[in-house]
């Protein structure tokens, strides 16, 4: 206003005056920044109901989530100190509006799921075990191996320098399940191997043999198919899509 040496508008003529500042030349483009209010479809607007400020941001839209949730945790500060000072006639319902955050609360959400998903198809799996090898121990030892190949995809994910973003809370929502398969398979193969000897053998050695038979009969499969899924997880690492590319080498290493 003050670059056009116009009033700034106020009192009853205030809206009459706005509107007729934003039809003046190259300032139709605000008429999408301000929201009018009308008696009826023949009235004129006679209040103003809402407006917005756009700001330039040096944030990059590709932050990590949590990165990107401590600069919107500054921005709540700020304009909830607006609300403080601002009068009752205006209320409390200013909120900021950004494409990053509906992307940073998508994996926040998705990233805090990915707990709930581990403690899931953990405990599924230890109870498809009991059911089937019919002992706890085994299925003790096999959720033991479960979550340490986790905990080594996660460590790998601070390696990589990753953070918890969508692709990876999709990625080990898929591990949980497929780091199950190859332990459920040789626990099952072992516990059928021991049930083939007597009780009067000696435990240790009984322990040994079991181990050996599940393996010549579950390994050679089990090694096939990590070789051939590794081999194919290979090939989408060398994609130019991202997605595509960090999946193929969570997969990878989850099964190495």
């Amino acid at each position: 206003l003050k670059s056009k040496n116009r009033p700034i508008p106020v009192g009853q003529y205030y809206v009459s005056q706005l509107l007729e500042f934003l039809k003046g030349d190259g300032l139709w483009n605000y008429f999408r920044d301000i929201g009018f209010q009308q008696i009826d479809s023949t009235s004129a607007a006679n209040r103003v109901t809402w407006f917005r400020y756009r700001f330039q941001s040096t944030m990059s839209r590709n932050l990590p989530s949590y990165d990107a949730l401590t600069i919107y945790n500054q921005w709540e500060e700020i304009v909830n100190s607006i609300h403080s000072n601002a009068p009752a006639s205006v209320g409390t319902s200013s909120f900021t509006v950004s494409s990053l955050w509906t992307r940073m609360w998508t994996e926040i959400t998705m990233v805090r799921g990915i707990i709930f998903g581990i403690v899931t198809s953990s405990v599924i799996a230890f109870l498809s075990l009991i059911l089937f090898v019919g002992n706890v121990i085994v299925p003790l030892w096999a959720i033991v191996s479960i979550i340490c190949s986790m905990g080594v995809l996660l460590g790998l994910f601070w390696l990589f320098g990753w953070g918890l973003g969508c692709i990876e809370a999709i990625a080990i929502s898929i591990m949980v399940g497929l780091s199950c398969d190859y332990v459920l398979h040789m626990s099952d193969a072992y516990n059928e191997a021991k049930r083939g000897f007597t009780a009067n053998g000696d435990p240790q050695e009984e322990r040994y043999k079991a181990i050996r038979i599940s393996l010549r009969r579950m390994g050679v499969s089990i090694l096939g198919g990590g070789l051939t899924t590794t081999f194919a997880s290979c090939i989408l690492v060398l994609a130019t899509i991202l997605i595509f590319s960090r999946f193929g080498l969570i997969v990878a290493c989850t099964i190495t």
